[in-house]
Order: C-alpha cells, then structure tokens, then sequence
C-alpha cells in the first residue's frame, strides 16, 4: 500500500502534536480525583492468530492526546496512530471534537454530542478519508 506524502506528513504532524502534549504536563502522584492518564494493552485472537493493541492516552483540562499501536495484523501488518479531542462541557451539553491519524495512510476527524439532563440524546458523525 502507497502513502500519500499529505497523509504521511498529517500523520507526522498529528503524532508530534500529541507527543508534545503528553511530556508538556507536569507530573504529580495521581489519586482518582486528579486521574490523567492511562495505558491499557489488549491481545485479539482470530482465525488462530493474535494481535496486540497498546493505547496511551493523557488528559490535561479538557484536552485528552492518545498514542497507539496495533499488530501484527495480516492485513495491514501493524499500525501506529495519535489522536487529539477536546470536551466541551456546558449546562445540559457536551460537544467532543477529534482528529486522528495513523499509518497506513488512515486520517479521520469526528465529533460527538450529549444533549440532555437525566434523560439525554447522543448524536455523532465522522468522516476518513478511506474508501469502502
């Protein structure tokens, strides 16, 4: 598989804003109400064959950055991605916007919605630049 130099340079670009993200936060003793940050690792197996899935993720006010890795995988051998969103909470709302990029030549950008008290409606949409 081919990877455009503009996707390649999103990619690049994406990950280095989200690295810059991760290390510019101080770090302190974490308790569950100041909790920031995580790493969660997870192994898939299918047709006799497994993979892994590494995640980091790290959250700083209303911002959260994630970096990942997941392979091997027979289709696209492994693949590293990053991510940025931000929450934006009002009274009765929460509006979360995030980009996405990973190898492989992936870029996407989504955005949820809570709207409601006790009772609320979810909506979403996204959008990548792959093709079905």
């Amino acid at each position: 598989m081919r990877v455009s130099q503009s996707t390649s340079a999103a990619v690049y670009i994406t990950g280095a804003c989200a690295i810059l993200f991760l290390v510019s936060a101080p770090a302190s003793a974490q308790t569950e109400e100041n909790y920031r940050g995580k790493m969660t690792f997870g192994v898939y197996a299918a047709g006799g064959k497994s993979t892994l899935d590494v995640n980091a993720r790290y959250s700083a006010g209303d911002w959260t950055g994630w970096l990942g890795w997941y392979g091997p995988h027979s289709e696209i051998s492994s693949q590293a991605r990053a991510g940025l969103e931000y929450d934006m909470r009002r009274r009765r709302m929460l509006i979360v916007p995030s980009i996405q990029a990973a190898s492989e030549s992936f870029a996407g950008c989504s955005l949820y919605s809570e709207i409601g008290g006790t009772v609320y409606a979810i909506a979403g949409v996204s959008r990548t630049n792959l093709k079905p």
